[in-house]
């Protein structure tokens, strides 16, 4: 296989920028487009003159695609994904990848039945910084991690609901549509075994204003013995959006609205280090990260940081299509691995905020 042929499974805010990614790298080829209503594949269509397809079935039916990017509306994800591995397509599916610890190994299994190989879209890993904090936990410089914490916190002005994300049925609500720092905090401090969480739609409630949770605060004890603490939410007036992992010899801080990675020992700064190595991105970051949380349009491009970050999480997954060797801290990325253990993060979240009680996380 020395080009990969893609076809594309929604084409709204981010399926719409894979394909123009794909149609621009020689290592590729967009072979078709197809989205639940149509209405995206078509404007995808106009744009790059590709080919789009009516139905998925139409889709996978196709010889020239090799694998899928699955990037429809989050619920959509696992019979999406589950249809493509009894396709024999590859599969790269965008986060979240399913809504329960089941349908996530259901589509593990599917993938392994069918001998496909499955990779989970969690974009934020390929920041620099993150992906530098990561090697730097690994390599011990902070020793064991004790205390980690996340936040994605800030102030969504009572609107009517904006499309689909802003539909707790549909994406989730903001745990699983932003699930990134879910999976920052597994991949700095490893597997969590219990969550309690507490929260729900506090202030954005009433017609046309959608159904997501609009505050969700989180405890988590982690497997290997440290603790964990997580803030979403789009009711905060202050906003704030950092991860956080102090261990027994040093701390790292990455701080978004900064766009900065600080290593902290004895309670003072020693090091720090952008969050993008390309200067553009890394202005553009502390720009965009002054707002509160925010939801994408299909019609818009997605930021820029995502758009620099994307070519580097597909250059990996064709690296494995290709059966090259890809880094050690983004093997967890293929077989579901790390998309499954996310979703049951979320999910035991979620029961725990129903049932107010510490609830176990699936493994």
């Amino acid at each position: 296989m020395k080009q990969i042929r893609y076809g594309i499974i929604g084409a709204g805010h981010f399926g719409a920028e894979m394909a123009r990614m794909i149609h621009e790298r020689t290592s590729s080829a967009l072979s078709a487009v197809y989205s639940v209503n149509g209405v995206g594949a078509a404007r995808v269509r106009e744009e790059l003159g590709c080919e789009t397809e009516d139905t998925l079935e139409g889709l996978l039916a196709r010889e020239d695609v090799d694998a899928v990017l699955v990037a429809s509306p989050n619920v959509f994800h696992p019979e999406q994904a589950i249809a493509a591995a009894r396709a024999k397509k590859h599969i790269f599916c965008e986060k979240p990848l399913a809504f329960t610890y089941k349908d996530a190994q259901n589509i593990i299994r599917e993938a392994e039945k069918n001998g496909v190989t499955l990779m989970t879209g969690f974009t934020m890993r390929f920041y620099d910084g993150f992906a530098k904090m990561k090697r730097m936990i690994a390599d011990g410089c902070i020793g064991e991690p004790l205390a980690a914490f996340a936040s994605r916190v800030g102030w969504d002005e009572p609107k009517p609901a904006s499309g689909w994300k802003k539909d707790q049925g549909i994406s989730g609500g903001h745990l699983f549509h932003h699930i990134h720092e879910i999976d920052l905090l597994l991949w700095m401090a490893g597997p969590v075994d219990g969550v309690y969480a507490a929260g729900g739609n506090l202030i954005h409630t009433g017609p046309g204003m959608g159904t997501q949770d609009d505050l969700i605060l989180l405890n988590f004890h982690f497997a290997g013995g440290a603790y964990g603490s997580m803030e979403s939410s789009s009711l905060h007036q202050i906003p704030q959006h950092c991860v956080k992992i102090n261990g027994t010899k040093g701390g790292l801080e990455a701080d978004m609205r900064t766009s900065q990675l600080t290593l902290w020992r004895n309670g003072q700064p020693v090091e720090a280090y952008p969050m993008f190595d390309d200067p553009e991105s890394q202005a553009y970051n502390i720009s965009y990260n002054q707002k509160g949380p925010a939801h994408g349009s299909p019609v818009n491009r997605p930021p820029l940081t995502f758009r620099t970050t994307m070519p580097k999480e597909l250059c990996v997954f064709e690296k494995k299509l290709l059966g090259e060797p890809v880094e050690p801290i983004y093997e967890d990325l293929f077989a579901g691995a790390s998309g499954a253990s996310a979703t049951a993060v979320v999910e035991a979240a979620l029961r725990s905020v129903r049932s107010q009680k510490l609830e176990p996380v699936e493994k």
